[in-house]
């Protein structure tokens, strides 16, 4: 089995901050949801809070509902709840 091609490439932007995973997760949501991918206007300040609400809502709802396993628990927000 050939192993699978390494590519770099030169040029691309560096994030300087520690949002790496907000932007992660984002990317992800836009890719599912096939929404475009915004190459520039990126408010990581709306996604984190945005994140965070989702995390929280979803660890009360675990609590509150006495749910130990992710497949207990289902989700409970629209799919089109977003503030992109």
């Amino acid at each position: 089995m050939e192993p699978f091609p390494i590519v770099t490439v030169d040029g691309l932007p560096e994030q300087v901050t520690a949002d790496c995973g907000v932007f992660v997760a984002s990317f992800a949501e836009y890719f599912i949801d096939g929404k475009p991918i915004p190459s520039s206007g990126f408010d990581v300040e709306i996604h984190r809070d945005r994140l965070a609400v989702l995390f929280y809502h979803y660890g009360m709802k675990k609590q509150l509902e006495n749910i130990e396993s992710e497949s207990e628990a289902r989700p409970s927000l629209p799919k089109n709840f977003s503030v992109f």
